[in-house]
């Protein structure tokens, strides 16, 4: 790979990574700051007597956001932008 391939890389990565990490905290938000509103009417609609069940759902969804933005987007982000400036460094 050259430069500007490994740049185009990690922009779309880290924009990626934003972008998802922004999402993840206004679903956060939405989901902790209103649960007293709508967790009757999940409940009802969807037929949920076990509330635990759906907590246990919930806090799995966000474990899966947070392993998916931070080892599949971030770390390797970090990877290709460590590299540049390592080939930059070296090209010098």
């Amino acid at each position: 790979m050259n430069y500007p391939k490994l740049y185009i890389a990690k922009k779309i990565l880290l924009n990626a990574f934003f972008v998802g990490f922004i999402m993840n905290l206004i679903f956060a938000a939405i989901f902790f700051l209103g649960q007293n509103v709508w967790i009757s009417w999940v409940s009802y609609m969807w037929h949920i007597n076990d509330i635990e069940w759906f907590w246990k759902i919930t806090v799995m969804w966000f474990s899966v956001a947070k392993f998916f933005l931070f080892y599949v987007l971030l770390i390797p982000a970090l990877a290709i932008c460590w590299t540049l400036k390592q080939l930059e460094k070296n090209k010098v």
